[in-house]
């Protein structure tokens, strides 16, 4: 046995001689690749890494009933989430210790079993783990390692027997400090209890009578005003500063309710996408504060989306475009700000226009029209 293949291969040989100290007569029992797995994990010379790819290995070759098997490096990393370069080195390290026999091949994976290592890989647990020994509730010595479950692992007694926490003494008293108290007695309390109270003596009935509610219901009065000032109504002035600002609205005022339900009230903006609808709405509310007006604002974006020159997705281009032709149109005196109907006509929403001529021949044209007179329209006949 060469310094790189120090272990025999644990189908060609049982279990050695120094091994069986570490095991029980029930563990004894197993077959011979369960023991190599418990005594694999009875080094405490061996990385997590290093017993995670011999385990790998263990089910490679036994889990799969072979005596050898051929896994890649690559495939072992992918599996434990390892680095290639952790498996190679952990895989020497097995190989040097004895735990696995490496057949390299040069065309094809290496082939590894698993092996027993030489008695030198593994020491007597018995004499270099420290056991707690403190008593139990049964009177024997506690066979747990010593620190296991403290803050300090390997020395001292277990998290289950720990030291006695010393008495406070009254000459041990630096955890305590006395409340010295720098405002006067307001109320009788044990310090100054009066001796003579259930005398027939005459007392000062404010010096016996308890007031702690009363200070109790006076403080919790003066808190609760002072945590209720945070809270401002709107025009309320505010403390937080020299200034006198007044404090702003709780919520502040929703001016795009009109815009909004104007549209809502056009199919293909309400239709929108939301990013687009704000955009829409931001620009009719600018056009209502300018004063154009509803119906205006309605009858021109129809008249946009009638004549079609905008694509199906440009909805603000499109509307923008039909308030500037409503704004010109208001500016040149060809369309009512309010209606969008020409204000000299008979139809216009203004109603301070005096009675014109025309606007008498356009109503007897209609009349004529319907087959109706005046006296007809006076007596409500037709």
């Amino acid at each position: 046995m060469n310094e790189q293949q120090r272990g025999i291969a644990i189908d060609e040989a049982g279990l050695p001689d120094w091994a069986r100290t570490h095991f029980s007569a029930a563990q004894l029992t197993l077959n011979a690749a369960l023991l190599w797995v418990l005594l694999i994990y009875m080094s405490t010379t061996l990385e997590s890494s290093r017993l995670n790819i011999a385990q790998r290995l263990y089910v490679h070759t036994v889990g799969k009933n072979r005596k050898e098997a051929s896994p890649s490096q690559e495939s072992l990393a992918r599996d434990l989430n390892l680095s290639p370069q952790t498996v190679s080195v952990a895989l020497d390290d097995l190989e040097h210790q004895g735990w696995i026999i490496v057949r390299r091949r040069s065309t094809h994976f290496n082939v590894y079993r698993l092996a027993w290592p030489t008695a030198d890989v593994l020491s007597d647990r018995k004499e270099d783990v420290a056991t707690c020994g403190r008593l139990t509730k049964k009177g024997e010595a506690c066979g747990r390692r010593a620190g296991w479950g403290t803050d300090t692992p390997g020395s001292g007694p277990c998290k289950l027997h720990p030291d006695p926490e010393p008495e406070p003494t009254l000459e041990d008293s630096s955890g305590l400090q006395r409340l010295e108290s720098t405002e006067p007695d307001s109320t009788p309390t044990v310090g100054n209890f009066n001796s003579n109270r259930w005398s027939n003596e005459l007392q000062r009935l404010e010096l016996n009578t308890p007031t702690v509610g009363v200070e109790y219901v006076g403080a919790l009065r003066s808190s609760f005003q002072s945590s209720s000032s945070g809270v401002l109504s709107e025009g309320q002035l505010t403390d937080r500063n020299a200034r006198e600002t007044p404090a702003p609205p709780a919520q502040p005022k929703d001016h795009s309710f009109p815009a909004r339900s104007l549209i809502a009230g056009i199919e293909r903006y309400r239709n929108a996408p939301g990013w687009a609808r704000k955009h829409l709405v931001a620009l009719t509310a600018t056009a209502l504060e300018a004063g154009l007006g509803r119906d205006a604002i309605t009858h021109y974006a129809a008249m946009a989306i009638t004549e079609a020159r905008y694509a199906e997705h440009q909805h603000i281009p499109e509307l923008r475009a039909a308030l500037a032709r409503l704004g010109r149109d208001v500016a040149l005196g060809h369309a009512c700000a309010t209606c969008a109907r020409d204000p000299g006509g008979s139809f216009c929403c203004a109603t301070d226009r005096p009675w014109t001529d025309d606007d008498q021949a356009a109503l007897e044209a209609a009349l004529d029209h319907l087959g109706v007179t005046p006296d007809d329209l006076d007596t409500g006949t037709s």
